[in-house]
């Protein structure tokens, strides 16, 4: 863990900075209010503690996107982390191709507009909801599936969603 981490987790009372719940070392990672392909820097004042997930559908989405995204949950930030607000998987249960594949689709469905409009962003998305136990190439997998399936279209970097 990087000493920035332990510091902003510390300053954070060890919560999220976006939805306030606790926020265990393992599932956290920096996130740069201003991305830095957006010319934001590793300054204090530009870095806070989230989850994965989370950082993961921010990328490189603007500052003014990120207050979007967090002004559409109208009161309460929601995390797109937590059990309540997506499908959860169960670790006692083998899975399927077939199960990955719906609770990707589950995943991406319940964050509404907020879904991930690049296919970096997309791919971070889907990386961090898979279980870890999966080969890293299992992401570029499901992303392959989800286009065969005409569930997404990418077309320059960019994602269509062909869902609700």
């Amino acid at each position: 863990m990087s000493k920035t981490l332990d510091s902003l987790l510390y300053m954070q009372g060890g919560k999220c900075f976006f939805c306030n719940q606790v926020l265990q070392h393992v599932d956290a990672s920096i996130e740069h209010l201003l991305a830095k392909s957006k010319g934001g820097n590793n300054a204090r004042d530009n870095l806070v503690a989230c989850c994965r997930t989370l950082n993961a559908l921010f990328a490189d989405m603007s500052l003014k996107e990120k207050m979007q995204v967090i002004l559409n949950q109208k009161g309460t930030f929601c995390c797109p982390a937590k059990p309540n607000n997506l499908v959860e998987l169960s670790i006692n249960k083998p899975y399927t191709e077939v199960d990955y594949l719906a609770y990707i689709t589950t995943n991406l469905q319940k964050r509404g507009i907020a879904k991930p409009a690049s296919l970096v962003a997309l791919m971070n998305v889907i990386k961090a909801i898979l279980p870890a136990h999966l080969p890293k190439t299992a992401a570029e997998y499901y992303l392959q599936r989800l286009a065969e399936e005409e569930k997404i279209r990418l077309f320059q970097g960019r994602v269509t969603y062909l869902f609700d």
